[in-house]
């Protein structure tokens, strides 16, 4: 007989051979009913009172046999056994069985996936300091030090465990270490696969009522609250509060035991997701693991939220026990002092990735409870709980809002610009003279070939929705009527807003340099052409925007010319990436058709004044007069 890791399975599997599960129990039923995984046998010591097992649905009947009857079976036939228990001392009770076992040679028995099978006693070397059995394997070092041990309170003398149970946890009458010891052997972790594949360990579900959204925890420590009973458990705390409203929750949590960061992308990228689903990850911190989990969660349409964990040693008020935690742990990673600098980094990192991140706040560092149980700061007591419950909420609900920070895709944007038009800082600095003293400030880019009761309208509107507002009239002499002379009929008919500013749009805006083509619209509206306006509307989101503070750009809805048509639609994707928002308005009309500067060139043509005149201001159409004049 061999002996492998549960996670040879999948590749080690033979369809050939007969397939049983040792132990009928919890971890057994897991792999049948989550995993789907169907043996034609289950062996129990108990067999005579199961006798046979059944899946969920009915659809399967497994029958329960005996180790003398596996005994037999073994001896005629080949098969790949799962051994569905991770208690250390079942597992070398049972190795040592195995091997006395006279079976056929191809047989397998896979074993829990952290068991070292090959040294046949205790758990693999990088997981000697766990919890078993309400027991501690600490491997035999000489020098142990148990504040290295995530579960030190646990081991430490009796004066600071009262400490510890005083400021950590609720019900503190009634708490011993046996009871605490109690509750995290009961949520012990357990391998378990889903079409053959590693999947998930340990799901918890609330489905007791009828819910509308399913919200995954990805994440180990932070989300398993190991010591903490069920009722002060950080799911039970969160699924409390959401479901209080009327919108109803469902929370199921996908962990494995430790930050092994590529197994817990492994896991989600193994769940199919219940579509427009919340999903928030805790153990995954390497962007491009993020990303890679975003983009997956992103075909379910679902809210992806990646959530930081923090060390104890970055608390400001710590309990005297976290204080210990720290000043005693050897461990390095614990005592960094550049770990706030770092996250901030990842955050602002995430950020420009537009993934959706937070971490703890701020009452969880200034807090005076004993928060974290040990010097990682990723096993929490019950207050630690409820702190980041109330928080997770709080993003749920949105309450908080996540705020995309642009600074860095402006940045890079500017990075790119600048390389291609050096010039465009000159023309950034002599901008900036032009800068107000608001903040919520908008922009209007506008040719006004002739000025139109539209192109008033349009002003007038966007000055109310705005603080301050640049109105950019075209400087390009690429028009029927000169710069200068729009540029005065604009003035002329804007005297009367006091929170608006004229500029001309210079080199940079709708030009020669970044949108030639926008002069020759006939020809692209001949040939069905879409110009390339990227570099344009990139230079006004990127550089342009965030030198006058603009954080809104006002346009008219464009149902006539095709190529302003297409400038407006680009305008909805581009300047979203650097923080401008777009408002579209509605075009004023006369006589239901839209006011255009075109419709007034086409009846200036056609020298019909009278109904000329009911669509510019008086100052347009005595300067459209006086041209006929000349």
């Amino acid at each position: 007989m061999f002996f492998k890791s549960w996670q040879d399975f999948e590749k080690l599997r033979n369809h050939k051979k007969i397939l049983i599960i040792y132990g009928a129990g919890v971890s057994g039923k897991h792999f049948l009913n989550v995993n789907k995984v169907i043996p034609n046998y289950f062996v129990d010591k108990k067999f005579a009172e199961i006798k046979d097992v059944f899946s969920e649905n009915k659809k399967h009947k497994i029958p329960c046999i005996s180790p003398r009857q596996m005994e037999n079976l073994l001896g005629k036939r080949t098969a790949d056994i799962i051994v569905a228990n991770s208690d250390v001392n079942v597992l070398k009770m049972l190795l040592t069985y195995f091997k006395k076992i006279d079976s056929k040679k191809d047989t397998i028995a896979y074993f829990y996936h952290k068991f070292d099978v090959n040294a046949g006693s205790g758990y693999s070397e990088s997981y000697k300091k766990i919890l078993i059995n309400g027991k501690f394997a600490f491997g035999g070092e000489k020098d142990y030090n148990f504040f290295d041990n995530p579960f030190n309170f646990l081991t430490a003398p009796d004066y600071l465990f009262k400490e510890v149970k005083k400021n950590a946890f609720h019900n503190t009458n009634f708490l011993t270490k046996e009871k605490i010891i109690a509750t995290a052997k009961r949520r012990n972790i357990r391998m378990i696969f889903k079409d053959n594949r590693i999947r998930t360990v340990d799901t918890i579900q609330y489905n007791t009522i009828q819910y509308n959204t399913t919200i995954y925890l990805i994440g180990a420590c932070y989300f398993a609250n190991y010591f903490s009973q069920d009722k002060f458990r950080l799911e039970s705390i969160l699924i409390n509060m959401l479901n209080k409203g009327k919108k109803k929750f469902n929370i199921e949590h996908i962990k494995i035991f430790g930050f092994h960061e590529w197994l817990h992308l492994f896991n989600l990228l193994n769940t199919p997701l219940k579509k427009n689903s919340i999903v928030i990850v805790n153990s995954i911190t390497k962007p491009e693991l993020l990303l890679m989990a975003k983009n997956y969660c992103d075909k379910y349409n679902c809210r992806f939220i990646a959530y930081m964990r923090v060390y104890t040693r970055e608390r400001k008020n710590p309990s005297y026990y976290e204080k210990l935690c720290v000043k005693k742990c050897t461990i390095p990673e614990y005592k960094d002092k550049n770990r706030p600098r770092l996250r901030k980094e990842l955050l602002e990192e995430l950020n420009f990735m537009d993934i959706e991140a937070y971490e703890p706040p701020k009452v969880f560092f200034e807090s005076k409870k004993t928060l974290a149980l040990d010097a990682s700061g990723h096993h929490l007591g019950d207050y630690g709980n409820e702190i980041i419950a109330k928080h997770l909420y709080d993003i749920i609900t949105e309450k908080i809002i996540f705020k995309k920070d642009y600074k860095k895709d402006v940045e890079i944007a500017m990075l790119a610009i600048s390389a291609l038009i050096p010039e465009i800082h000159i023309y950034l600095a002599k901008l900036k003279r032009e800068k107000s003293k608001f903040n919520n400030c908008g922009a209007i880019v506008m040719n006004c070939n002739p000025f139109t009761f539209g192109h008033l309208h349009l002003i007038e509107y966007s000055a109310k929705q705005v603080e301050f507002l640049y109105v950019f009239v075209v400087e390009e002499d690429k028009s029927q009527f000169p710069f200068k002379d729009r540029f005065s009929l604009v003035k002329k008919n804007t005297e009367h807003l006091r929170n608006i500013r004229l500029l001309p749009s210079g080199r940079f805006i709708i030009s020669n340099t970044t949108f030639n083509e926008y002069f020759s619209k006939a020809e692209l509206t001949k040939n069905e052409q879409k110009p390339d306006v990227s570099l344009d509307l990139t230079i006004f989101a990127a550089a342009i925007a965030p030198a006058l503070n603009i954080k809104t750009r006002f346009v008219g809805e464009e149902p006539l010319d095709p190529v302003t048509k297409h400038y407006n639609e680009q305008m909805k994707v581009i300047l979203p990436k650097y923080g401008c928002e777009l408002v579209e308005i509605k075009r004023k009309e006369n006589s239901g058709a839209v006011i255009s500067a075109s419709r007034v060139r086409k009846l200036l043509e056609q020298k019909k004044f009278k109904e000329l005149k009911k669509l510019v201001p008086k100052e347009t159409f005595e300067y459209l007069i006086s041209i006929l004049r000349r």
